[in-house]
């Protein structure tokens, strides 16, 4: 017997096979985004989207004593 790939959706484990996959990505300035979509017929039942910032997030310490 052969084991179908399974992927967990709204529906709950449902085999990849029976899914329609699209994917899209887009790049900013500030960042590249990819958003992946799962449907089962015209709904959505899995989507994910991953984000990688160009640029680090700033901080900042300020070392302040007492006044």
């Amino acid at each position: 017997m052969e084991e179908k790939p399974l992927i967990w959706t709204t529906k709950g484990n449902l085999p990849i096979s029976s899914l329609q996959y699209r994917h899209q990505w887009t790049e900013t300035a500030a960042e590249i985004t990819l958003v992946e979509e799962y449907l089962l017929g015209e709904e959505i039942v899995k989507r994910n989207v991953h984000v990688m910032l160009k640029r680090g997030a700033v901080s900042h310490i300020d070392a302040g004593g007492v006044i």
